[in-house]
C-alpha cells in the first residue's frame, strides 16, 4: 500500500535545476539587435562552458538557442540568441539548459528494494501549503486569491535510479499566489 514514511521537506534551491540567472533582457526594445540579446549574471557559465554557441535554453518557458557569445564586444556575459526574447521581464529569470528541461528534481535515498512507496509533492510558501500533486495522476488547478496558499506543482514524474534511490522531478506550481 506504501504507507507514509514521514515527511520530507525540501528547498527551491535544493531541488532547482537552473544553470543561471539573466541580468538583462530587452524584449521591447525597437533595437532588433537588443531584444536577441540576453545578458547573464555570471560570466563562469560561458567561460567554463556551460553555456557555448549551439546551446539550447529554456528562459521563462521560451526555447531558444545561442547563436553566439560576445557579439560585437559586448561582454562574457552577452548571448545573441535565435530569436527575439519576449518574455515580460527583464530581469532575475532562471535559465535552464535543454528544451525538455526537469526544473526541479530531488533524488530520495535509502529506499528498501522491493517495498512500496507513496510520494505526493506540494508547494509551501510563508502563507500555508498548497494541494498535493499524485505522481502519475493530473492536477486541477484552481484560481484563488493573490497572497494565497499556492497551487499544486504543475507536474511531477518518478523514476528509479538504483535498487535504493528513486528520483522525483516536478515543475514549478502553476500560481505562486504571491511569494516563493
Amino acid at each position: 500500500n506504501g504507507a507514509p514514511a514521514g515527511r520530507l521537506l525540501v528547498t527551491e534551491s535544493d531541488a532547482d535545476m537552473s544553470v543561471g540567472v539573466v541580468a538583462e533582457a530587452f524584449p521591447g526594445s525597437s533595437d532588433p539587435n537588443l531584444r536577441i540579446r540576453i545578458i547573464l549574471e555570471d560570466s563562469s557559465l560561458t567561460n567554463h562552458g556551460t553555456i557555448t554557441e549551439g546551446t539550447e535554453v529554456l528562459i521563462e518557458n521560451q526555447q531558444m538557442v545561442v547563436a553566439s557569445i560576445n557579439d560585437e564586444n559586448c561582454g562574457a556575459t552577452c548571448l545573441t540568441m535565435d530569436r527575439d526574447y519576449m518574455g515580460a521581464k527583464v530581469s532575475g529569470m532562471k535559465i535552464y539548459l535543454g528544451f525538455d528541461v526537469k526544473q526541479y528534481a530531488f533524488s530520495i535515498t535509502g529506499l528498501n528494494p522491493g517495498e512500496p512507496y507513496f510520494v505526493r509533492v506540494a508547494a509551501t510558501n510563508e502563507k500555508s501549503t498548497g494541494p498535493f500533486s499524485f505522481v502519475g495522476y493530473p492536477s486541477t488547478p484552481i484560481s484563488v486569491a493573490p497572497f494565497d496558499v499556492p497551487s499544486a506543482v504543475s507536474w511531477t514524474s518518478l523514476s528509479a535510479v538504483s535498487n535504493d534511490e528513486i528520483r522525483l522531478d516536478y515543475g514549478r506550481p502553476l500560481s505562486e499566489n504571491g511569494s516563493p
